[in-house]
């Protein structure tokens, strides 16, 4: 028996062949998966650099490692689509990912759900080529940074035509295209995509710039993504911009801003005349604000969520890897202003605690607490009554008076969370076609009131409590008690004018706009 057909048969035993497909298959994103070769250091040597003499006193050589290496492809049904080759190591691309076969004689596979770019800088006679992917740390939640850097001569035509197909598959891998399914790899059309970045320098505590030099732009051009950087230097910029801006000539709309900047875009997306068209570009965000309610579902969706020191790295991952979803939009009429939203609506005490608090932003993420546990003490209720139409009831079907008339929380949710932080709705999707009216009765005991709000975090554990009532709506229109017309209403985390109108009309526009992640 030759000597490679040996150490293959020792490498592929029963267990090992089991446990390497149960890694392979199922656990791809959570590390870097090393998959070990029956070979000594010093094969490796003379495989990786030794002259045929010294390959004579080795056991293995360059054929046989490549033998082995092409079995386990095989295996596991790779089908290596293109390949660069240098002095040092072999590098395949396949459907499911990267390989390169390292000078320890150890491939390492790169799968292709942590695929982020490949940037290549040119020297003389070689190139440095650095694959960039972030892995899934679990402690935290967050995605790493990680590359792989692999020097590559450029010594003929051939090789530099082979390099720019490399680089062709890695930025097609990285967005989802089945690289087996292209047929002719020279005819295929890839172009880098244009991205529109909004930045709202004032956001937060003021370092979105900051955050976009650092990690924003480094991202998009590993994916090799194109921005057109945007800075808002005014309230309603966004808007004025989004009502103007020709938005098919790019790809997608990143927004490095709190939800006040997307509210603003969404506004301007619906002022337009072709607004229909335009609600198509794709929106994603990058959190710099306070709130960052959809930055929080976004990750909620993907289960990424994380801290918020780490959020911009897992935003950025679920921007450049993510995918276009439809999203529903909330319409809420009143008697003289329309106004959209995307993400949620509410009025009484809930919104009264958010305006309240922006006086104590130097508190971070606690700043609701102090006018939580005020209201607390208080246990006062919001007086009105509701009308609703279900989600399953026919479109053109009357309204259903709700019984309760008093509320000590009242919401209208269209995603899941209503901070970064406080999931209020896990059970909400943005493309479902209906929001989801959330409500606390009132009365109700400071105990359980209590009991309430100490459940409201990231995972919505409130949600499971009898005290925390849900409906799934198309449309309701809320009349508050006429003493308290004109009270506070917040949408998407911005206060609006009050509304002095005794009635205040909401409607379901479904999967009207897009968002990617």
């Amino acid at each position: 028996m030759s000597i490679a057909s040996t150490r293959t048969s020792e490498w592929f035993t029963t267990p090992l062949k089991n446990e390497l497909d149960q890694t392979i298959r199922n656990s791809m994103e959570n590390d870097i998966l090393q998959l070990p070769i029956a070979a000594t250091l010093e094969n490796a040597m003379e495989v990786f650099g030794l002259t045929d003499e010294d390959a004579k006193l080795a056991s293995v050589s360059r054929d046989d490692v490549a033998q082995m290496t092409k079995e386990m492809i095989e295996y596991h049904n790779l089908e290596p689509s293109t390949e660069i080759q240098s002095q040092f190591l072999e590098v395949r691309l396949t459907s499911e990912g990267l390989i390169a076969l390292k000078p320890d004689n150890c491939p390492k596979f790169i799968p292709a759900s942590v695929l982020t770019g490949c940037v290549i800088n040119t020297h003389e006679s070689y190139c440095i080529i650095s694959i960039y992917y972030y892995i899934l740390m679990r402690k935290y939640n967050n995605r790493v940074e990680k590359v792989s850097r692999y020097r590559y001569f450029m010594d003929s035509p051939d090789k530099k035509k082979a390099l720019s197909n490399f680089y062709k598959c890695i930025q097609l891998l990285v967005r989802g295209v089945d690289l087996s399914a292209i047929k002719d790899l020279e005819l295929y059309q890839w172009q880098p995509e244009k991205v529109l970045v909004l930045l709202n320098p004032r956001s937060g505590k003021g370092d979105a710039m900051e955050l976009y030099n650092a990690t924003i732009n480094k991202m998009l051009s590993q994916a090799c993504m194109v921005p057109k950087l945007v800075v808002t230097s005014y309230k309603g910029h966004a808007t004025d911009y989004a009502m103007r801006e020709r938005l098919d000539v790019y790809s997608s709309v990143l927004l490095v801003s709190g939800d006040g900047l997307y509210h603003e875009f969404l506004e301007g997306l619906m002022e337009r005349m072709d607004r229909n068209q335009a609600c198509k570009v794709p929106i994603s965000i990058v959190p710099t604000g306070e709130n960052n309610t959809l930055a929080g579902s976004i990750l909620k969706t993907r289960d990424e969520h994380t801290k918020k020191k780490y959020a911009a790295v897992n935003c950025m991952f679920a921007f450049i890897k993510g995918v276009s979803r439809p999203s529903d939009v909330l319409q809420i009429r009143s008697a003289n202003a329309v106004y959209y939203s995307g993400l949620y609506y509410t009025w009484g005490n809930l919104a009264n605690i958010y305006n309240n608090s922006r006086s104590l932003g130097f508190l971070g993420k606690h700043r609701l607490a102090p006018w939580t546990m005020l209201k607390l003490l208080r246990n006062k209720g919001t007086f009105g009554k509701v009308w609703y139409r279900h989600a399953s009831a026919p479109p053109d079907s009357n309204l259903i008076e709700l019984q309760s008339s008093c509320f000590s929380v009242f919401l209208i949710c269209n995603v899941s969370n209503i901070t970064f932080n406080i999931c209020a709705c896990p059970e909400v999707d943005a493309g479902s076609g209906h929001a989801v009216l959330a409500f606390v009765k009132y009365p109700i005991t400071r105990r359980r009131l209590w009991k309430v709000l100490r459940s409201v975090g990231p995972n919505g554990d409130h949600a499971n409590l009898r005290e925390f009532e849900t409906i799934p709506i198309q449309a309701c229109v809320f009349e508050p008690r006429r003493r308290d017309v004109g009270g506070v209403a917040i949408l998407d985390g911005e206060e609006l004018p009050q509304l002095k109108e005794p009635k205040v009309e909401m409607g379901v526009m479904p999967k009207f706009c897009n968002l990617k992640f």
